[in-house]
């Protein structure tokens, strides 16, 4: 859905990817994850000053099962294997790891109608970032997992 961010993003690591899709799939879930946890850091820290609604504590937990749920797919992507039941499997959780993740982005400001403009402001700006980020990573992920099962005449 983000492809200019998409693009921005990882053609720094052209060289590295090649042409090879897996490796664009985990360089992609290796960047949400570093940007998830970022922002995991960035909301727990303005979770502490006084004031601040409940609203926030929800949200970093959120952000704190996506940053979860991102490291259990690059885990995973990193032991499939080629081909195989047992590659459809492990792709699968990988898929549904990163959804997750993707819905806890969007479950994270669902308390926020009622903040202080600033502070929902500023974390739609980051949880907006996070989602743009993993929405990338999901559809590079569902690319290597149709483009892998096609070529090898499995059906996942």
């Amino acid at each position: 859905m983000y492809p200019m961010r998409c693009y921005r993003t990882l053609s720094p690591y052209a060289s590295e990817i090649g042409s090879d899709p897996k490796k664009l799939a985990m360089k992609a879930l290796n960047v949400t994850l570093k940007v998830t946890k970022s922002a995991s850091k960035l909301m727990k820290r303005m979770s502490r000053i006084p004031g601040v609604p409940a609203a926030l504590a929800d949200c970093v937990e959120e952000v704190e099962d996506a940053v979860d749920e991102l490291g259990k797919s690059i885990g995973e992507m990193g032991r499939a294997p080629a081909q195989g039941p047992e590659f459809c499997r492990m792709i699968g959780d990988v898929q549904t790891w990163v959804s997750a993740a993707e819905t806890d982005d969007d479950t994270c400001t669902d308390g926020f109608e009622e903040v202080k403009r600033n502070v929902k402001k500023i974390v739609e700006k980051h949880v907006g970032r996070i989602a743009r980020f993993t929405s990338n990573a999901l559809a590079l992920v569902n690319l290597y997992a149709s483009s892998s099962s096609r070529s090898r005449h499995v059906k996942c």
